[in-house]
């Protein structure tokens, strides 16, 4: 069982690669259409309903199997720290998304925006981590693992913005990182909610800001370096201990079956 489980992760981390590879395809088609209009937005919206029936042909489900159910005390503490993080990681985004509203372009900004973040969601939190969960769940950290190694590609994905978008070289490494801790966020966010639609609407709202401006300013990189080094230490220490069961009696397993279960349930 546990053999098949790896074989069909390896198959399905194929699948991923291959859509992984589609989309950075039809960026690449699209390098120079820095026009947002309506026709853009509806090819992309088609291009991910496609995508996201594909997805639910493969993985039946987007929901994460766990058994044992997180302390309430637990609950509220990870609940408060996530939207801390949240909240001091994409500080100013209110402003920017006020002024998105009430742009002549909202419904074709809005369109894209919900249409790359159940894009993004379900390649990386979804297709991605649940294949690399797969082919680890034989592994001690299956869980931390898999959201550390989705996160990395979640990053390498926001290159194509230097690539096909004409993105300053030097604002998309920073992006990258942002995008790690984002993902590690979002992660996060999936494992604790154990399904994938929090986590969709969190990506939605801050994908309503235009990454072009607030990338082209450059952080310093040391001040940068250390406030996404510290969120994601501490987001990979949260998906760790969670995984070790620290907020439960006794410690979770990733099982053959896709869920979660502790050593001794039935």
């Amino acid at each position: 069982m546990g053999r098949s489980r790896i074989n069909k992760g390896f198959k399905q981390l194929f699948v991923a690669f291959l859509s992984f590879s589609i989309f950075w395809i039809s960026a690449a088609l699209r390098a120079g259409n820095v026009m947002l209009t309506i026709q853009l937005a509806i090819i992309h919206c088609v291009m991910v309903i496609i995508f996201l029936v594909m997805y639910y042909l493969i993985f039946k489900t987007t929901k994460l199997k766990i058994r044992q159910k997180i302390e309430l005390r637990w609950a509220v503490t990870l609940s408060a720290l996530l939207i801390l993080f949240i909240f001091v990681a994409f500080n100013g985004i209110y402003t920017h998304i006020h002024i998105v509203i009430n742009s002549a372009n909202f419904l074709v900004i809005l369109l894209i925006a919900v249409s790359s973040a159940l894009l993004e969601e379900f390649l990386f939190r979804g297709m991605f981590f649940q294949a690399i969960l797969n082919i680890l769940s034989k592994s001690n950290l299956p869980l931390t693992y898999s959201g550390i190694i989705s996160s990395l590609l979640f990053g390498f994905w926001h290159l194509s913005n230097f690539f096909w978008g004409g993105q300053p070289l030097e604002g998309t490494l920073q992006q990258v990182i942002f995008a790690i801790a984002m993902g590690l966020i979002l992660v996060a966010v999936r494992i604790i909610s154990k399904d994938i639609w929090l986590s969709v609407l969190i990506h939605s709202w801050i994908d309503l800001v235009p990454s072009g401006p607030i990338m082209s300013k450059v952080a310093p990189w040391g001040s940068a370096l250390l406030i996404y080094g510290i969120i994601i230490t501490f987001l990979i220490f949260i998906i760790f201990i969670y995984e070790q069961g620290l907020f439960f009696k006794k410690k979770l397993l990733v099982s053959n079956k896709g869920s979660m279960e502790h050593p001794n349930e039935k």
